[in-house]
Protein backbone atom coordinates (compact mmCIF):
# COMPACT_ATOMS: atom_id res chain seq x y z
CA UNK A 1 0.00 0.00 0.00
CA UNK A 2 1.35 3.45 -0.89
CA UNK A 3 0.26 6.48 1.15
CA UNK A 4 1.67 9.58 -0.52
CA UNK A 5 1.10 12.78 1.47
CA UNK A 6 -2.12 11.32 2.91
CA UNK A 7 -1.26 11.24 6.63
CA UNK A 8 -0.48 14.97 6.53
CA UNK A 9 -3.93 15.69 5.05
CA UNK A 10 -6.11 13.73 7.49
CA UNK A 11 -7.35 14.86 10.90
CA UNK A 12 -5.92 13.00 13.91
CA UNK A 13 -8.80 10.55 14.33
CA UNK A 14 -8.86 9.81 10.61
CA UNK A 15 -5.15 8.99 10.50
CA UNK A 16 -5.61 6.34 13.18
CA UNK A 17 -8.51 4.90 11.18
CA UNK A 18 -6.34 4.85 8.03
CA UNK A 19 -3.68 2.92 9.97
CA UNK A 20 -6.24 0.38 11.16
CA UNK A 21 -7.62 -0.04 7.65
CA UNK A 22 -4.15 -0.64 6.22
CA UNK A 23 -3.55 -3.24 8.91
CA UNK A 24 -6.84 -5.00 8.10
CA UNK A 25 -6.14 -5.04 4.34
CA UNK A 26 -2.59 -6.37 4.55
CA UNK A 27 -1.72 -10.02 4.54
CA UNK A 28 0.92 -11.11 7.06
CA UNK A 29 4.26 -9.78 5.80
CA UNK A 30 2.50 -7.11 3.70
CA UNK A 31 4.02 -3.63 3.56
CA UNK A 32 2.93 0.01 3.61
CA UNK A 33 5.10 2.82 2.22
CA UNK A 34 4.35 6.30 3.56
CA UNK A 35 5.82 9.37 1.84
CA UNK A 36 5.56 12.78 3.47
CA UNK A 37 7.33 16.10 3.15
CA UNK A 38 9.47 17.43 5.97
CA UNK A 39 8.02 20.25 8.04
CA UNK A 40 10.07 22.80 6.04
CA UNK A 41 8.96 21.51 2.61
CA UNK A 42 5.19 21.27 3.12
CA UNK A 43 3.13 21.88 -0.01
CA UNK A 44 -0.29 23.37 0.64
CA UNK A 45 -1.50 22.39 -2.84
CA UNK A 46 -3.40 19.11 -3.08
CA UNK A 47 -2.31 16.92 -6.01
CA UNK A 48 -3.32 13.58 -7.45
CA UNK A 49 -1.44 11.12 -9.62
CA UNK A 50 -2.99 10.86 -13.08
CA UNK A 51 -2.26 8.67 -16.07
CA UNK A 52 -1.65 10.71 -19.21
CA UNK A 53 -2.44 9.68 -22.79
CA UNK A 54 1.15 8.51 -23.30
CA UNK A 55 0.78 6.33 -20.17
CA UNK A 56 3.09 8.50 -18.12
CA UNK A 57 2.19 9.29 -14.55
CA UNK A 58 1.96 12.98 -13.69
CA UNK A 59 0.74 15.19 -10.87
CA UNK A 60 -2.43 17.20 -11.37
CA UNK A 61 -3.57 19.92 -8.98
CA UNK A 62 -6.88 19.21 -7.24
CA UNK A 63 -7.98 22.67 -6.01
CA UNK A 64 -11.54 21.45 -5.41
CA UNK A 65 -10.30 19.21 -2.58
CA UNK A 66 -10.19 21.28 0.55
CA UNK A 67 -7.88 19.13 2.66
CA UNK A 68 -6.10 21.01 5.43
CA UNK A 69 -2.42 20.44 6.01
CA UNK A 70 -1.36 18.96 9.36
CA UNK A 71 2.38 19.21 9.92
CA UNK A 72 3.27 15.97 11.69
CA UNK A 73 6.62 15.16 13.21
CA UNK A 74 8.34 11.90 12.33
CA UNK A 75 7.34 10.19 15.57
CA UNK A 76 3.71 11.15 15.03
CA UNK A 77 3.75 9.72 11.50
CA UNK A 78 5.17 6.45 12.80
CA UNK A 79 2.46 6.35 15.47
CA UNK A 80 -0.25 6.76 12.84
CA UNK A 81 0.37 3.27 11.49
CA UNK A 82 0.44 1.49 14.82
CA UNK A 83 -0.02 -1.62 15.07
CA UNK A 84 2.18 -2.04 11.97
CA UNK A 85 5.88 -2.49 12.66
CA UNK A 86 8.20 0.28 11.46
CA UNK A 87 10.86 -1.41 9.32
CA UNK A 88 12.82 1.45 7.74
CA UNK A 89 12.76 5.23 7.46
CA UNK A 90 14.58 7.55 5.09
CA UNK A 91 15.08 11.29 5.02
CA UNK A 92 16.04 12.63 1.61
CA UNK A 93 17.78 15.95 0.97
CA UNK A 94 14.93 17.15 -1.23
CA UNK A 95 12.69 17.31 1.84
CA UNK A 96 10.92 13.97 1.46
CA UNK A 97 10.49 11.47 4.29
CA UNK A 98 9.75 7.85 3.47
CA UNK A 99 8.68 5.16 5.92
CA UNK A 100 8.22 1.44 5.39
CA UNK A 101 5.92 -0.54 7.68
CA UNK A 102 5.21 -4.26 7.78
CA UNK A 103 2.44 -6.42 9.17
CA UNK A 104 4.02 -9.17 11.26
CA UNK A 105 3.95 -12.64 9.82
CA UNK A 106 1.92 -15.08 11.88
Amino acid sequence: ILLWDLPDRLADGDTNEAGRRCYDMLKPGGMVVVCAATETKKNTEVNAFVLQKDFRVALRAQPHLNLPLHARKTGDLIGVLDPLKSVQSFLFRNGLREFIFCKNKK
